[in-house]
C-alpha cells in the first residue's frame, strides 16, 4: 500500500511536466481510502495530530502535542500504534503561494521526522486549513481551541490532500 502512495505523490509531482499515468484519478482515491494515513500540523509551540484510518474516508482529529526534545518519538508511536502507510505534513506557505521562514522550519521538521522515524513523509501545501478547522470547532473558548485548533487543522490538511489525488 505504500507504495501506491508514493506512486499517487510522485503522480502529482510530475502532472503538467508532459508525464502521465496509467492509472485513473479514481484508482489512486481508491488506493488511499484504503491506506492509513497520519496528519501533521506543526507549530512553534504545538503540533497537531489527525489520522485518516483505513475505513474511513475523512479525516479524524487526534491530539495536539508540545513540541519538544521528544516530538519525533512521538510522532513514530502515534504512526505505528495506527498502522500508517504514511505521514502528511503540513507545508506553510504565504497567500501568494510563495515560500517564507515558517515553511523552511516546517521542511527542516519534516526532514527530521523522516530521518528519526523512517517514516515515509510527504509535505503538502496547508494554506488555510486553520481558518477551515476553527470553522468546524465551532463556538469555543480561547483554551478548548489552544487545546484542539491545531489536530482538527491536521484532519483538514489530510482530508485536502485525499481530494487532491482526484
Amino acid at each position: 500500500l505504500a507504495a501506491r502512495v508514493k506512486h499517487a505523490a510522485e503522480c502529482r509531482k510530475h502532472q503538467g511536466r508532459g508525464s502521465s499515468c496509467e492509472m485513473s484519478g479514481n484508482e489512486h482515491v481508491g488506493a488511499a481510502v484504503e491506506q492509513v494515513f497520519l496528519g501533521v500540523d506543526p507549530g512553534e509551540k504545538r503540533v497537531g495530530i489527525a489520522v485518516k484510518p483505513a475505513d474511513r474516508a475523512h479525516a479524524e482529529p487526534l491530539v495536539v502535542l508540545e513540541r519538544d526534545s521528544h516530538i519525533n518519538q512521538k510522532i513514530a508511536e502515534l504512526a505505528e500504534q495506527y498502522t500508517c502507510d504514511a505521514v502528511i505534513v503540513g507545508l506553510p506557505r504565504n497567500i501568494d503561494g510563495n515560500d517564507t521562514a515558517q515553511t523552511k522550519r516546517a521542511r527542516g521538521f519534516a526532514g527530521e521526522l523522516a530521518d528519526a522515524t523512517e517514516l515515509h513523509v510527504i509535505m503538502y501545501d496547508e494554506f488555510g486549513t486553520s481558518e477551515r478547522a476553527r470553522e468546524r470547532l465551532g463556538a469555543t473558548t480561547r483554551e478548548q481551541e489552544k487545546r484542539q485548533l491545531d489536530a482538527y487543522a491536521a484532519a483538514v490538511l489530510l482530508e485536502d490532500y485525499l481530494g487532491s489525488l482526484t
